[in-house]
């Protein structure tokens, strides 16, 4: 039974669908769900405000999408925007706020050269203490 699933999300249809595998479990477990983006300030120049004020806004909006999801199934969502390397990112808050699992799109945007797996899913795999689920591309 998991309390606690962590959906990261960047807005891609895999993201989509791995919200909807999310919201589907915590249903069924009562649990919550903590849809989380992350600014990836290391491989883009967001240091200057004018900059990253775009990418928030985008993030917002995911944030919102997915949030309006899990509500209109009844399950308790919170959301989250940090900046930072997306991996590392996922696996902090797994952490910092005692995720019992994540819940992630095999690939999404930007990650279109790899075969298998979208390098910041492998990473959290590889590395993370908490079970990953690993949603299709839709």
């Amino acid at each position: 039974m998991h309390d606690e699933i962590l959906v990261p999300t960047d807005g891609s249809p895999s993201a989509d669908a791995a919200m909807a595998h999310a919201v589907e479990i915590a249903a069924r477990d009562d649990a919550r769900i903590h849809v989380l983006h992350v600014i990836d300030t290391v491989s883009f120049d967001v240091s200057i405000q004018s900059a990253r004020d775009p990418l928030e806004r985008e993030g917002n909006e995911y944030l919102e999408s997915h949030a309006e999801t899990a509500r209109e199934a009844g399950v308790d969502v919170v959301t989250a925007i940090e900046d930072g390397r997306p991996a590392r990112r996922i696996l902090g808050y797994v952490e910092d706020h005692d995720i019992d699992v994540v819940v992630m799109g095999a690939r999404g945007h930007g990650d279109l050269e790899h075969r298998f797996l979208g390098s910041v899913t492998d990473y959290v795999v590889r590395h993370s203490s908490v079970p990953v689920y690993t949603v299709p591309n839709p």
